[in-house]
């Protein structure tokens, strides 16, 4: 999606700078001269100069600009567009990029879920970038500091905060790619902190008072850069301790100038904003921080005028420990081994729930957004499943009769927020095995508190691994969330929440139809047998029909893959169970112009088998579940140019592309359409056994591979 949207912006990029000066406005914080930096780089690579600047904040409200590139500079900061601007933004609204006329949009692209402006313009340009100092940015932007980079760089940045020099060094810096130099001068700057920050630190916590209940207000001088830093770190210190921190900058004259308002809680600020601006100051933000200007006001009249702003203060006896999306569920591998009821949820988690200090539970939830009107009708499943406790949060729809909490709104904004933490790494991790994951809320859900105990304690004591490789990271994370869960059930105390933030590893795809040709040096005058075994489909059920022909639809892409590149027969197994089912798939292929043979797994079917086996190549493939007994009999009596390929059923499925339209194909996940073969091999996760492999397997079997 985002090289679609991409391409997008940059033609409205080139259709803008065509025949005027390239002119960059931008806010001053490191995301902006990092979005800066990436943008004098493209421009400078396609031949242009580019003339930038950084308005001091102070000077923002009333500013005039024509025919410039804003990089986060919207009018709700009291900017005035004259002809056109185009503006890249992601404070009160969606990540986009918008070109105005006047003050007027004319055209607007919107990004989903990007971290900060420099990650669109870099994602959008496709400009190198040192990847630490990148992920710095997003995290200091988002108020992370816990890494030692976006710490060490947040600290040089604030102990020179109203430099010129510094953002003139770090803008050309980046637009020249030198990464080395911004590391070496964060290291260098960051220095300083303790010596110079953390004593003023300690001042503004002393000058600290409560306005509200909930709500934390300090002073600070805006010409100090040493007090402006201190400000940043005394925030983040005060965040945990109230629901809201307000920062107000003074002048020499002990005017206000300006603040700051932050929260760490599940809180929206943005009527924080909005009673600000009515009482006619130029305020704006994101839901979790944003800042006023105040334009050298008295400060009494200041604080007098926070005191009667209504707060939105967050309900401290209720908090998200741990929540993780949707697609976390009911992994797409093995969905289809859960019951026909099941259906998906968008998010689940665990909240802690504090009556008092003495007094603490745990509560395991799922919340679920309504956003269309079908999905009302997901109640009815919950009432029969008894997939509750439920939470629903009103979406694009109203709610009709379904449950909801008064504050459904603010938890849901918290679980979206600690979801989103770890849905990247999650997604990475569960390719590698999902199966685990999804049995841990399998018996959370339809079991019962016994039988749900022995499953969680089995995972915690089997999956607890020293170690830090991936698969290990993994298993680790399934045995720390298994012990979450557990201690949910038991009521006991949180020892550990699980976390997946450590977890980087992409799994590599590997060409598996190419890979079966090489491994069988396959010709054009080799024999070749496909034999196919299939999962087993109860016929009561409503999806028999569907999963039959889908089975049949996978068979045919196989084989016209695979058909011209020997002389191919191909075959079914079959067995008393599934033996209708067969005849189905098979009249099904026939109605496709396939011929295809059907052999009996039992004892004489397998010796009729083997005989056509003699001096063939072979490729098994197993769709879907499978009984091992029936593998280990097929495995036995295969010759050495064999090779076996295991597909999911949920493989075959097909999916609709993301944000693609209603005119596009229908996309597979192992791409039926266009080469069936691609899948995934990592250790023990392996779709595909080459022919050495095979070999290998039934000698550990203790079959004499040469006397079969």
């Amino acid at each position: 999606m985002i090289n679609k949207l991409g391409r997008d912006v940059i033609n409205l990029l080139q259709t803008f700078v065509k025949g005027r000066a390239v002119k960059i406005v931008s806010d001053g914080d490191l995301d902006g001269i990092f979005a800066t930096g990436f943008l004098i780089r493209y421009f400078r690579n396609i031949g242009l100069e580019v003339e930038y600047v950084y308005p001091k904040p102070e000077r923002i409200n009333g500013m005039i600009v024509q025919d410039c590139i804003l990089v986060e500079l919207s009018l709700t900061r009291g900017i005035i567009y004259k002809g056109e601007n185009l503006l890249f933004d992601h404070h009160n609204g969606p990540t986009r990029v918008e070109l105005f006329k006047e003050n007027k949009v004319v055209k607007s692209i919107v990004f989903p879920n990007c971290k900060s402006i420099a990650q669109l313009v870099h994602d959008v340009l496709r400009i190198k970038v040192n990847k630490e100092l990148l992920e710095a940015i997003n995290d200091i932007d988002n108020g992370i500091y816990e890494k030692e980079v976006a710490e060490k760089l947040h600290r040089a940045y604030l102990l020179n905060i109203s430099s010129v020099d510094m953002r003139k060094f770090l803008t050309e810096s980046v637009a020249n790619q030198k990464w080395k130099e911004i590391l070496e001068w964060a290291e260098k700057e960051s220095r300083k902190w303790k010596k110079h920050v953390e004593p003023k630190i300690r001042d503004m916590f002393e000058r600290t008072y409560v306005i509200v209940p909930g709500v934390a207000v300090f002073t600070y001088f805006e010409q100090n850069d040493i007090e402006k830093a201190a400000r940043t770190e005394a925030m983040l210190k005060l965040e945990d301790k109230y629901d809201i921190v307000v920062s107000i900058g003074l002048d020499d004259q002990n005017r206000a100038v300006s603040a700051r308002i932050a929260t760490r809680k599940p809180i929206d600020l943005s009527t924080v904003y909005k009673q600000l601006r009515k009482l006619g100051y130029t305020a704006g933000g994101r839901k979790n921080v944003g800042g006023v200007q105040f334009n050298y006001k008295n400060l009494k009249d200041i604080l007098r005028e926070l005191e009667k702003i209504k707060w939105p203060i967050y309900d401290p006896s209720v908090d998200v420990i741990y929540a993780e999306p949707s697609l976390n569920i009911f992994y797409v591998d093995t969905f289809y081994l859960y019951p026909d009821a099941i259906r998906e949820l968008d998010f689940v988690g665990v909240l802690k729930i504090m009556k008092n200090e003495a007094n603490v539970d745990h509560l395991f939830y799922a919340f679920e957004e309504v956003s269309h009107k079908h999905e009302e009708t997901k109640t009815i499943v919950d009432l029969t499943t008894g997939m509750k406790p439920i939470f629903w949060y009103k979406g694009n729809r109203e709610l009709n009769g379904i449950p909801a909490l008064s504050n459904s709104k603010i938890l849901y904004y918290e679980t979206v927020k600690k979801s989103d933490l770890i849905k990247d790494a999650l997604i990475r991790a569960l390719e590698i095995d999902a199966e685990i994951h999804n049995l841990i809320y399998y018996c959370l859900f339809f079991l019962s508190h016994n039988k749900a105990k022995m499953i969680l304690q089995d995972i915690m004591s089997s999956y607890r691994i020293q170690g830090s490789e991936p698969t290990i990271t993994l298993s680790n994370y399934l045995a720390d969330l298994s012990n979450m869960l557990f201690n949910v059930i038991m009521g006991k105390n949180m020892a550990k929440i699980p976390s997946l933030l450590d977890f980087n590893f992409d799994l590599q795809r590997v060409d598996i139809f190419t890979k079966t040709i090489n491994d069988l040096k396959l010709q054009r005058k080799d024999e070749l047998i496909l034999l196919f075994m299939v999962q087993r489909i109860e016929k009561e059920t409503k999806a028999y029909k569907h999963r039959v022909k889908n089975q049949a639809k996978c068979i045919k892409n196989i084989v016209e893959k695979i058909k011209n590149q020997a002389k191919t027969r191909l075959l079914l197994l079959s067995n008393e169970k599934i033996e209708e089912q067969i005849n189905d798939l098979k009249k099904n292929l026939s109605e496709k112009n396939f011929i295809i043979e059907i052999i009996s797994e039992e004892d004489e079917g397998l010796e009729k088998f083997r005989e056509m086996l003699k001096g063939k190549k072979v490729i098994v493939i197993i769709l879907s579940d499978y009984r091992k007994e029936s593998i280990w009999k097929i495995l036995n009596i295969l010759p050495p140019s064999s090779c076996l390929i295991v597909i999911p059923e949920s493989r075959i499925e097909s999916i609709k592309q993301q944000n693609s339209s209603k005119s596009s194909h229908q996309k597979k996940l192992l791409d039926v359409k266009h080469g069936y073969f691609e899948g995934k091999i990592y250790e023990n996760r392996a779709l595909y056994l080459s022919p050495d492999e095979i070999k290998k397997l039934k000698e550990k079997l203790g079959v004499d591979h040469e006397h079969i």
